[in-house]
């Protein structure tokens, strides 16, 4: 399977560089089903993890949990192959309003585990003004 390279690059040649990278393949189907609004796509109303949805809601354990599962099985569904392992989600100490997405994922059964990494922001906490 080859896939267009994102974000958009040349290549030596001066074409669209492409990939068939299994790793590099399934990483950009991860992202593009992390920044995918729900309904964005004509024809495909459910590609998408909807996080654009959940940036107003309370940053708590328990809603942080669901989302994770959401997300988990959104992505379970929207890659065209390998396993998505888990999706945690917790908030930045650093960085109010905020949580760091980590997807791990692996190539077939029989691979290692890899991760990507995402940070989302702009949620409500208790200590953001409204």
């Amino acid at each position: 399977m080859k896939t267009i390279l994102l974000p958009l690059q040349l290549d030596y040649t001066g074409r669209v560089a492409i990939t068939d990278d299994p790793s590099t393949i399934l990483e950009q189907q991860i992202t593009d089903l992390l920044v995918t609004y729900r309904g964005q796509r004509v024809m495909r109303p459910d590609h998408g993890a909807d996080l654009e949805g959940f940036i107003f809601a309370p940053l708590r354990d328990d809603i942080i949990n669901l989302k994770a599962d959401e997300v988990h099985g959104v992505l379970t569904r929207g890659i065209a192959f390998g396993e998505i392992v888990a999706v945690r989600m917790s908030p930045m100490q650093d960085a109010e309003s905020s949580v760091r997405l980590t997807v791990f994922y692996r190539l077939s059964p029989t691979s290692a585990v890899r991760q990507v990494d995402r940070t989302v922001s702009g949620f409500v906490t208790e200590e953001t003004p409204l």
